[in-house]
């Protein structure tokens, strides 16, 4: 667990090619234009301070971080999450940051921690859970809440943490104690922070995977990494594999295994019995090793056999078929809920203002909520009715056409009531809220390691905004088509303007995303027809 000595991080993080790599990824993203206590977007920094890349430097050499602004966003249950928002120069500074560290984080994280990690997502967390009960066959899942964790994080823990994973040298320890120490504006009052790391810090994600690293490899290390007299092979496991097998017929040890995406996880156990002794000694742990509290209320224990669970945004339960088990899985309540708003919002504003620019934005919310929760195994009933509640509101203002667009047909290949994608506005084809279940995916060594090394040979490459975008936009989509969602080899990448210069789109993250040469041709060809 220990990491190995790094005594060149800090000039690493100083360095010109890691300051203009940080202020591009900036530029680039959706926070740019969001300004701190001082006022300054990313454009209005930029113009202050025109030799940005000396600038930061001398800021880094001199690290006196402002206090974030403190803003309030509400959850789905209804009450308020507090974000804290740095100023331009700080989230820059952490961008430089979080570059240099989290590859060296990345050799120590435990494998089945899945939030806010490269090359990792909340499918690949499902994807685990439904294997933990479709093969593994655990019939009982702890689900632990953690009580405000951004808030409560014990900062002397956190530094002796970072220091443990390998991140030793004193002047980033001392540079990361003082962001978070940078005190919060609040109705323009600047409050201590004594405790917690600021939701809405570029670096609080990394910080926050480093503080729960060990509660992961802690409940790991009572089963799935426990060490044996007999060196079994390290890739077996999962709950099958003869080390599973001598685990369970010898050892009096307790069979858990845990998926975490940040701050919420899950302990897979077999029987009742054990997921009590597991909650007891994980509560505990959390409790009195990590600082924090558990919401006793929020917590619980669920056979999966009778009732379900709340993950991720999805509720989870094993249904009996053929004589055994299998998940069967649902969009959470809130979770649709949340959606509803958002798209039928969406859709009235579209109706007061019909326009092309409008409808690629509702376009990309209804893919976005498809590509989501299409891992629900009932998604198609989850989402039928607002699908043509949808539909109905918005047909009063679109021209309906008989035929469908190559795009429409490329993202619904199977869907046969055409009537639902026969809506235009303009020349867009607006997309019906329809999808059928994807069964969620591992996440693959063998693609992550073709990924790592793409994206090495494109960041190299960076010379210029335009090389850089695409470095950005291939790593954020994760070298996948946005139609195809197959993999893409540097010598098939292109990168597509979902709305086309010609019309008014612009070189920006948002409206850029990752497609192969075949997809690339056709949408060539549409263009020229």
């Amino acid at each position: 667990m220990e990491g190995d000595t790094v005594i060149t991080l800090f000039e690493k993080i100083t360095s010109n090619e890691n300051i203009n790599l940080a202020i591009l990824t900036l530029k680039k993203n959706k926070g740019s234009k969001t300004p701190g206590i001082d006022g300054l977007t990313y454009d209005k920094f930029i113009d202050k301070y025109p030799d940005t890349i000396e600038y930061i430097k001398q800021q880094i050499l001199e690290f006196k971080p402002q206090p974030v602004l403190r803003k309030e966003i509400p959850k789905l249950d209804g009450s308020m999450r507090p974000l804290g928002i740095p100023t331009i120069k700080d989230r820059i500074i952490q961008m430089c940051f979080k570059q240099i560290l989290e590859p060296i984080c990345e050799k120590q994280f435990y494998n089945n921690s899945y939030g806010f990690r490269p090359e990792r997502s909340a499918e690949n967390a499902i994807a685990k859970t439904y294997f933990h009960i479709n093969r593994a066959k655990q019939q009982f899942a702890i689900s632990v809440d953690i009580k405000s964790f951004f808030d409560t994080v014990d900062h002397s823990v956190l530094l002796k943490k970072c220091w443990a994973i390998g991140i030793q040298d004193k002047r980033v320890i001392k540079c990361i104690s003082l962001m978070l120490k940078a005190g919060v504006m609040d109705n323009n009052k600047i409050l201590p922070t004594r405790k917690g790391t600021p939701q809405g810090g570029i670096i609080s994600p990394l910080l926050a995977n480093i503080y729960l690293n060990s509660l992961d490899w802690f409940v790991s290390k009572q089963w799935e990494t426990a060490k044996t007299k007999y060196p079994y092979a390290e890739s077996v496991g999962h709950g099958q594999g003869n080390k599973i097998q001598s685990l369970r017929k010898y050892s009096k040890r307790l069979e858990q295994y845990i998926v975490r995406y940040a701050d919420d996880f899950v302990i897979f156990c077999p029987d009742r019995q054990t997921a009590d002794k597991v909650y007891k000694i994980t509560r505990n742990y959390i409790e009195k090793e990590l600082k924090l509290n558990v919401n006793e209320q929020k917590s619980r224990i669920v056979n999966l056999h009778k009732k379900s669970m709340k993950f991720l945004g999805f509720r989870i339960k094993a249904k009996s078929k053929e004589g055994r088990y299998v998940v069967t899985s649902n969009v959470a309540e809130k979770s649709l809920d949340k959606v509803k708003q958002k798209l039928v919002t969406k859709a009235k504003q579209i109706i007061k203002n019909p326009n092309p620019r409008e409808a690629i934005v509702y376009n990309s919310m209804i893919l976005g909520t498809i590509n989501y929760y299409r891992m629900a195994t009932e998604v198609n009933r989850n989402l039928n009715r607002l699908c043509f509640q949808l539909w109905h509101q918005l047909k009063k203002k679109c021209r309906l056409r008989k035929e469908r667009s190559k795009a429409s047909k490329l993202k619904f290949p199977s869907l046969k009531d055409t009537s639902l994608t026969n809506m235009w506005i303009s020349d867009v084809n607006i997309y019906p809220l329809y999808a059928t279940h994807k069964k969620p995916m591992h996440k693959t060594g063998k693609e992550t390691n073709q990924l790592k090394k793409n994206e090495q040979i494109l960041f190299d490459k960076i010379t210029d905004e335009w090389t850089a975008l695409r470095y950005q936009v291939y790593k954020r989509d994760k070298g996948r088509c946005s139609f195809t969602k197959k993999f893409v080899e540097l010598d098939e990448f292109q990168v597509h303007h979902i709305v086309p210069l010609k019309d008014g789109g612009l070189n920006e993250l948002k409206n850029l995303t990752t497609i192969c040469e075949e997809v690339h041709r056709k949408f060539t060809k549409e263009l020229h027809t």
